[in-house]
């Protein structure tokens, strides 16, 4: 292109042969190497043979976003997110729903991480696609409190904090013998550093051994994956913001920047 504004030159390749072409594909005349066809040289820098549709339309939906997950019998399968918040899985050449209820007010965006594709779209809880379902990424966090106390068959006390124990706040006990049992808080108090918390159902074992929460990432706006942790951006359009570290097993930790980079 040349710098004069007036003139606008553009480089074609001769004889009109599409650079969107194998030479193999076109008759003996036109079927000479073309330089941005080959890695090393310019242009695209890989032989460029064009798109394919795939998939059916979906009726009344339109597609916003495309995903890609290779499971590990290597097939790669294509999933998309509609207008209407649903998660759609290529099957042949149709469409199947796995996933519906997704805000669709904002982007989902997407990495592969730990042999699973997680996405978000800052507005629902961080997801995750195993190559058969999708799942929200939480964990059990134990609690690191001491002692930890029977009180009734319905309620423990612990030294943390009750902020830790909201009703409905989902919740692990074990015992014991080992034994694994889930339920819900029903309420929860305190007295000075002691919390005193109650479950919806009489589920605490008298030789109560631990205590876990189930916890949840942010609702992260955009996700990326370096090495052996996720990286989440919570609030990208301001200069202070959020990011966590996701260890394995989906615990994290939090570091706040100073400002986006």
């Amino acid at each position: 292109m040349k710098r004069n504004l007036s003139h606008l030159s553009l480089m074609f390749p001769r004889r009109l042969m599409s650079s969107s072409q194998t030479p193999t594909q076109m008759s003996f005349d036109y079927a000479r190497e073309i330089k941005n066809m080959y890695a090393q040289q310019g242009g695209a820098g890989y032989k460029r043979n064009g798109v394919l549709k795939v998939g059916t339309s979906l009726a009344g939906e339109d597609i916003q976003t495309l995903m890609h997950y290779v499971p590990p019998s290597g097939q790669v399968q294509i999933l998309a997110v509609s207008s209407a918040g649903s998660i759609y899985l290529l099957e042949g050449e149709s469409w199947q729903v796995k996933y519906s209820g997704l805000n669709p007010q904002d982007k989902v965006r997407w990495v592969h991480f730990a042999g699973k594709l997680v996405f978000c779209n800052g507005l629902d809880a961080v997801m995750s696609w195993n190559g058969e379902a999708v799942e929200v990424v939480c964990e059990y966090i134990q609690e690191q409190g001491g002692n930890l106390l029977y009180v009734s068959e319905n309620t423990f006390s612990v030294e943390s904090d009750a902020t830790l124990y909201p009703t409905g706040k989902e919740l692990r006990l074990e015992n014991a013998a080992g034994d694994v049992v889930e339920s819900v808080v029903a309420s929860a108090s305190q007295s000075g550093n002691v919390t005193t918390v109650t479950m919806q159902t009489d589920v605490v074992d008298s030789t109560l051994t631990s205590v876990a929460l189930k916890e949840y990432p942010p609702k992260f706006q955009h996700l990326y994956a370096a090495h052996d942790s996720v990286w989440g951006d919570l609030t990208c359009n301001i200069e202070l913001f959020l990011k966590c570290r996701w260890h394995s097993g989906c615990d994290y930790t939090c570091h706040k920047l100073g400002r986006k980079p």
